[in-house]
C-alpha cells in the first residue's frame, strides 16, 4: 500500500532531492516516526518539509531565499498541531522565489535534528523536524564549499558535525545550544570536492535514506 505525503499547495514536486524516515521522540514522550524531504544541491528552489508518519500532517516546512532563517514555515515549539490551511497558503507564496545564483543548499538529519547550510555562506543552522524550531545557528570560520556528488555537511555522531569549508574541514560539538569547535584540518589551498563520513551512529539513529 502506497502512502503519499503532500507538501503545502503550490510547492513544486521538483523541490525534493532527498527523503528520510526518522525515528524520534514525539511531544507526548513516546517514540514517533517522521518523514522528512529536502532539496539537495543546486536547485531553483530549496527547502525542507517534515510530516508525521502516521497522520501525514505537516510538522514543519521551510523555503530558503538565500537569507538564513528568513522563511521559516513552522509552528511554534509548543504547538505541534498541523499548520492551518490559511497559514500554509500565505507562506507557500514565497516558493516561487529562486535561490541566489548557483548556491547549493544541503540538509542532513540525525534523530529529531535537521542540520542545514549552503555553499558560499558561513552560517550553519539546526532545526527540530517535529515542529521546525530553529534550535541553534552559528558561523564556521570560512565559507562552505559546493559539491556535485556529496554533501559538505555530515554528522559524525549524534553530537558532532563535520563541515567542509573553503579553507579547512572542521569538527563541531553540537551537544549544547552553543556549538563548540573541536578540530580543524586545513585544506592547504586544495579544493575539497567530496566528503564521506563513516557514521554508523547517525545512520541508524537518524533514519533510513530513501531515494
Amino acid at each position: 500500500m502506497k502512502a503519499e505525503y503532500q507538501p503545502p499547495e503550490g510547492v513544486s514536486n521538483n523541490l525534493w532531492g532527498d527523503c528520510w524516515l526518522i525515528r524520534a521522540t514525539g511531544a507526548d514522550g513516546c517514540s514517533g516516526r517522521f518523514v522528512v524531504a529536502a532539496s539537495a544541491g543546486n536547485t531553483l528552489e530549496s527547502g525542507y518539509c517534515s510530516w508525521d508518519f502516521y497522520s501525514k500532517n505537516i510538522q514543519a516546512f521551510q523555503i530558503e531565499d538565500g537569507t538564513p532563517n528568513s522563511f521559516s514555515m513552522s509552528s511554534s515549539r509548543t504547538a505541534l498541531a498541523p499548520l492551518t490551511n490559511t497559514g500554509l497558503f500565505r507562506r507557500s507564496a514565497s516558493c516561487t522565489m529562486p535561490s541566489v545564483g548557483s548556491r547549493q543548499w544541503w540538509y542532513r538529519p540525525c534523530g529529531p535534528l535537521l542540520i542545514s547550510t549552503a555553499s558560499g555562506q558561513r552560517n550553519v543552522s539546526t532545526y527540530d523536524i517535529r515542529d521546525g524550531e530553529l534550535v541553534m545557528s552559528w558561523d564556521v570560520n570560512s565559507t562552505v564549499v559546493g559539491m556535485e556528488y556529496s554533501s559538505p555537511l555530515q554528522w559524525r555522531s549524534r553530537g558532532k558535525v563535520i563541515v567542509a569549508e573553503t579553507d579547512a574541514v572542521s569538527l563541531w560539538d553540537v551537544n549544547s545550544l552553543t556549538p563548540q569547535p573541536l578540530l580543524s584540518m586545513a585544506s592547504s589551498g586544495k579544493k575539497i570536492c567530496c566528503l564521506h563520513v563513516n557514521n554508523t551512529d547517525a545512520e541508524i539513529g537518524g533514519g533510513v535514506r530513501q531515494r
